[in-house]
């Protein structure tokens, strides 16, 4: 299996590691061709949401990820630019999925708050298969998108936000999975092998 993870110029060695771990073939690329070549695609969690979004469509990647058929995981700002529009910087996103990405409740700043917390599942959804529901995982961002149509489990620490989203192929988890121990890995392994 071969993951292509949309480079957005970020640290993503834990990422690649995880994904290593898991036995699959995995890499950087801001190129469509490896996009449209590999069998799953990740966006991961870097930056904000205004660069990240020039970063895609400097390499007409955006263009490409709203029209694939294959699985998509957004993860954190990655699952943030899948939705429609971001606060973060006022930029029409991927619109992957429908809904709009806001500012955190009580945070005033945007600076990006850090934290561990449990996620509390609404609707079944095959990232969550089998992942244990009492770890908590590891978040750090400034922005969410608001639990909605799309929202598959919220965040127990604030339960206004999505923790995982999806809108058929495309996939959304706010926390960061390969940060967040075996739980995290888990939601990994799933996206891989079981979606």
């Amino acid at each position: 299996m071969h993951v292509a993870i949309v480079d957005l110029n970020g640290d993503y060695s834990k990422l690649l590691y995880e994904l290593k771990e898991l036995g699959v073939d995995s890499f950087l690329t801001k190129r469509e061709n490896k996009l449209l070549k590999a069998d799953k695609i990740i966006i991961p969690g870097s930056g904000e949401a205004y660069s990240a979004i020039k970063k895609m469509n400097l390499f007409n990647l955006g263009g490409v990820l709203k029209i694939v058929k294959k699985p998509v995981l957004g993860i954190s700002l990655g699952m943030e630019i899948l939705c429609e529009y971001s606060d973060e910087g006022n930029v029409f996103c991927l619109g992957c999925i429908p809904g709009r990405v806001k500012k955190i409740e009580g945070n005033t700043t945007g600076t990006p708050v850090e934290y561990f917390s449990k996620i509390l599942v609404k609707r079944n959804n095959p990232l969550l298969s089998n992942v244990d529901l009492e770890e908590k995982f590891y978040f750090r961002h400034a922005y969410c998108v608001p639990d909605g149509d799309y929202t598959f489990a919220i965040i127990e620490e604030r339960k206004t936000a999505s923790a995982v989203i999806q809108n058929e192929n495309y996939f959304g988890v706010q926390f960061f999975p390969e940060r967040s121990g075996a739980a995290g890995q888990k939601v990994l392994e799933n996206f891989l092998f079981k979606i």
